[in-house]
């Protein structure tokens, strides 16, 4: 039982601080974007779904040229995206792999493709983004079908993107309204039975409350020292 419960508490702890550490990403990666010159519009935190596939995307900045899908990283170790698209990361000279964002990246653009498309948007331009918001890192990419920038390069690489204004004010109007219709409703489950985690903690409360108390261990009495005159 102790040791389900401990289980279950590392998983929450672990979901809880990628919540910390995505919220502080987003936030700063936020701001960098307010500094883009090219007429933009921004969504964040879009979960989107299709049959089995279902996905958040951090942040989608909608231009007259291409819609961006940013994810956002914000690693303390050297990060590593081999040629298949796994992403892992440095630590002390062994190579930790963390998941596949090549993957990740098929979904989330997958599933806006979709929804663009039922709007009526034909071929939609969309760019997957990793941004690193850690510049202290080394970031090495060897995936093609990935853009990845640090923080810095961020508006830089948006204001600079290749191609026609294709996208008027309506469009991305229209594009940014069929995003927020198809947004699902049902939040993310955390990784773990919450209900089996309420009882087991139930249950050790029980068991704690139950244990007798120890009686104090009885000590001898100081010995006074007599005082010989």
């Amino acid at each position: 039982l102790l040791q389900n419960f401990t289980e279950s508490c590392r998983i929450v702890n672990e979901s809880i601080r990628g919540e910390i550490s995505g919220n502080k990403g987003e936030y700063k990666a936020l701001r960098s974007i307010e500094t883009v010159r090219a007429k933009h519009t921004v969504l964040r935190n879009i979960e989107l779904s299709a049959g089995d596939h279902r996905t958040e995307l951090d942040i989608i900045v909608f231009t007259e040229k291409a819609i961006f899908v940013v994810e956002v990283k914000n690693p303390t170790r050297d990060i590593v995206i081999d040629d298949r698209g796994n992403y892992c990361r440095i630590n002390n000279g062994y190579t930790a792999f963390d998941k596949n964002i090549g993957e990740k990246m098929n979904d989330k653009t997958f599933l806006l493709r979709g929804v663009l498309q039922e709007a009526g948007i034909e071929n939609p331009n969309i760019i997957s983004l990793v941004v690193f918001t850690n510049n202290n890192i080394t970031v090495t990419n060897n995936f093609p079908f990935i853009q990845h920038c640090f923080l810095s390069s961020l508006p830089h690489l948006i204001d600079n993107c290749d191609g026609d204004a294709v996208y008027t004010d309506e469009i991305i109007t229209r594009m940014v309204s069929s995003v927020e219709d198809a947004q699902c409703a049902d939040s993310y489950a955390l990784p773990l039975d919450v209900n089996l985690f309420k009882q087991n903690f139930a249950d050790l409360m029980v068991k704690l409350e139950n244990i007798p108390e120890e009686e104090p261990e009885e000590t001898a009495e100081p010995v006074k020292a007599e005082v010989v005159a």
